[in-house]
C-alpha cells in the first residue's frame, strides 16, 4: 500500500493541484477570486461537507462551521500544507469509492477503450474531470461531448496514462501547459531524489512505480473514507442545486 507522499507524488495529485493552484507543487495559500475556493486544490464547500471539514450546512467563512477535522476555520485551513493534502485525499478517495462514478470508474479500469471528443478516457482523466463537475465526468465517461475545460482534464489524464498517441488532433494549448508543468516537475524530483525508477525519461506521464498503477488504482488509495448516507452527486462548486446540475462560472479556474 503506498505512502500519502507517494500518493500525493503522483501523477493525479501533481495534475490536480496544476489544474486547480497553476503548479504541480500547489498553490496553497491560493484563495479563488470570489472567495470559495481555497488551497491547492481549490475546495469548495460542497467537497468539504462531503469530508466533513464542515457540519452539513456550513459556511467557509463561518468559524463555527468548521469541525475541526481539517483545521479550525478557513485560515487554519489556507495555513497548513499537510491539512489540504489530508482532506484532497479524502474526497478523492470518496470520488473514487464512494460517489456514483465508482462504478463507472470500475468499467473503465476492466473495459478501456471509450473516447469522448477524440480524447481517451482514462481512469486519471475522469477522476481530474470529476474533481470539478461530476456530471461532466460522468457523461464524457460514457462517451458524450463535454465542455473544454472538462475536456482538458481528459487530455491531461490520457497523458498521465501514456495515451499521448491516441488523442485525436494536437492537445488543447491548457493540457499542453499543465502537462509541460508536470515534466519540469517530474525532472526536478528526479534531480532530487536521485532516484531513476520513480521518474524515468518518459514516466512524468505516468504514475511512478511505486504508486498504484492505473488498473489498480481505484482501489489501493489509503484510508479510504467509511461512512454511510447518501451517495448523490457532490461537485466540488457551491451553486444552488439545480437539474440539470449547476454550471461554474467562466472565471472559475
Amino acid at each position: 500500500m503506498p505512502t500519502d507522499e507517494e500518493i500525493l507524488a503522483s501523477g493525479l495529485f501533481a495534475g490536480l493541484r496544476a489544474l486547480e493552484s497553476g503548479s504541480p507543487e500547489g498553490n496553497y495559500r491560493k484563495v479563488h477570486k470570489d472567495g470559495r475556493a481555497l488551497g491547492a486544490y481549490q475546495m469548495r464547500t460542497p467537497a468539504l461537507r462531503q469530508i466533513e471539514a464542515l457540519d452539513p450546512d456550513g459556511d467557509i467563512d463561518n468559524p463555527a462551521d468548521w469541525t475541526g477535522k481539517f483545521g479550525a476555520d478557513k485560515d487554519d485551513f489556507l495555513g497548513d500544507d499537510s491539512i489540504q493534502d489530508d482532506a484532497a485525499i479524502a474526497y478523492m478517495n470518496w470520488i473514487g469509492k464512494k460517489s456514483p462514478l465508482a462504478p463507472i470508474l470500475k468499467e473503465i479500469d476492466e473495459h478501456p477503450g471509450a473516447v469522448s471528443d477524440g480524447i481517451p478516457v482514462t481512469v486519471t482523466g475522469v477522476l481530474l474531470a470529476a474533481w470539478k463537475r461530476q456530471d461532466q465526468a460522468i457523461g464524457g465517461a460514457k462517451g458524450r461531448s463535454v465542455e473544454s475545460d472538462i475536456l482538458d482534464r481528459f487530455e491531461v489524464g490520457a497523458i498521465l496514462e501514456g495515451r499521448e498517441e491516441d488523442i485525436e488532433g494536437e492537445l488543447r494549448e491548457k493540457a499542453l501547459r499543465i502537462c509541460d508543468l508536470l515534466q519540469d516537475y517530474a525532472e526536478t524530483r528526479d534531480q532530487d531524489d536521485h532516484d531513476a525508477d520513480e521518474f524515468g525519461e518518459e514516466s512524468w506521464r505516468r504514475w511512478s512505480d511505486h504508486v498504484p498503477k492505473v488498473e489498480d488504482s481505484w482501489e489501493n488509495w489509503p484510508r479510504f473514507l467509511e461512512q454511510d448516507g447518501d451517495d448523490a452527486s457532490t461537485d466540488n462548486c457551491d451553486c444552488p442545486e439545480a437539474d440539470p446540475p449547476c454550471k461554474p462560472s467562466d472565471d472559475e479556474e
